[in-house]
Parts: C-alpha cells; structure tokens; sequence
C-alpha cells in the first residue's frame, strides 16, 4: 500500500520478502485525494520486512520514547518493542485475522452495527450486546470476539474452548441461545443472525496462542525474561 500511496513500483516485493524504502519520503501524492493541490504526503522509512514493514508502528515508537518500556500492536500482523539496555528488539507474528473480524462466520470491520462487546448477566442470563453506532446487530469485529468467547468461557464453555451442547445447558434461557447447524453455534442477536461458532472460538484460540511464543522470542533476544508474577 505504501508503495502505491508513494508510486513505487511494488515489482521488487513479488521477487523477495523486502522492507522498501528506509528513510523518510515526502512527496505528492499520485492519486486525488482530499487535500490542497499543494499539499505533499509525508511517509516515515519502513521497518524490516520480517518485523512488518509498518511505518505507523515507527510513527508510535517516537512519540513514546520518553517513557518505552514495550510497546505492542495487536492485529493480524501483531508486532511487540522492547526497549533494553538502550536497544530496541522487535517481532512481528503472523496471528491470524481473528483479532480484525476476518474468517469469522460473522465477522465484519468495526463499522456501525458491529458487536463490540458482550456480556452475560450471570444474575437474569440475559445476553447484552454492545453494537458500534447503536444500530442494529449485522455481525462482529474482533473486540466483539473476544468480548464474547470470554464471557462464554466464564458461563457456557469448557476451559478447552469447546462449546456446550444444547442437552449440556441447564438455563433454558441460555440454552435456547444454542443452536447446531453444521456444528454447535450460539446466537448473540435476538434473531440469530449474529452468531459465535465452535470454529471461531478455534480460531481465536490460535490468534492468542501466537503472542505469548513471540513475547519469549522477544525477550530471549534481548537478553532478558519474564518477571515473575509471584
């Protein structure tokens, strides 16, 4: 995409896995945009090619080193700083899209009438739903996901992440929020249009289970390890 914004040619990154410019580009823009005829675009240098090469993640290190400690970003390319002994080690994983909505049954961009955020009132089992834009439920962003596979993980889920079966809930409420289709899936909109799958929790589970493995990656590069919690 940067190349494009800038008119680079993007050839050189269907040969080998490259970074692109490094140094910081300032041009015009070679596409119309809503901007003066006057006005250049100003690129930052791109990271290496095997960290993500995300200028918006170089963009965020600057304006907070004064006080980095680490700094991470979650996304289908997740990508974490640490700042040791006055260097910088970074990684970047390819977590899956589960944490952006994609190849989730419902999932969409958070855009009005995405679910954001789940709850489950553990007092009347009611299913509460936050929707972007207060509109109605049309299908889920990653925030949502999450938000949904935790709350079911605390009431209708086993610690494995497998859902329930119908015969396997007691609340009849609860219960009629299960329906199995191809396999077993809970319904979060009142019409069931919106739903959680047994495949979108799988897939979540391998989004997740990606970070901790590069945070150790991380900091047995730089010399360093976890601090105990205890």
């Amino acid at each position: 995409m940067i190349h494009i914004l800038q008119g680079f040619d993007p050839y050189q990154l269907t040969q080998a896995r490259t970074s692109g410019h490094r140094a910081t580009v300032r041009r015009k823009p070679r596409f119309r945009l809503a901007v003066p005829e006057s006005a250049a675009i100003r690129v930052s240098p791109l990271m290496s090619a095997y960290s993500g090469p995300h200028g918006g993640h170089i963009i965020a290190l600057i304006s907070t080193r004064r006080s980095l400690p680490s700094l991470s970003s979650i996304s289908a390319q997740t990508r974490d700083v640490l700042a040791h002994q006055g260097k910088l080690v970074c990684t970047s994983t390819a977590a899956g899209p589960a944490f952006e909505g994609a190849q989730i049954s419902c999932g969409m961009r958070a855009l009005d009438g995405a679910v954001s955020g789940v709850h489950i009132d553990g007092t009347a089992n009611v299913v509460e739903l936050r929707v972007i834009g207060n509109a109605k439920p049309r299908g889920i962003c990653g925030t949502g996901l999450i938000s949904a596979v935790a709350e079911l993980s605390r009431r209708r889920s086993r610690c494995d992440g497998r859902l329930l079966d119908p015969d396997e809930v007691a609340n009849e409420r609860l219960k009629r929020r299960l329906v199995s289709r191809t396999a077993t899936e809970v319904s979060l909109s009142r019409d069931g249009l919106v739903y959680v799958s047994q495949k979108d929790v799988r897939e979540l589970q391998l989004a997740k289970g990606a970070i901790p493995d590069r945070i150790d990656s991380m900091l047995a590069a730089a010399g360093s390890r976890p601090i105990s919690s205890t």
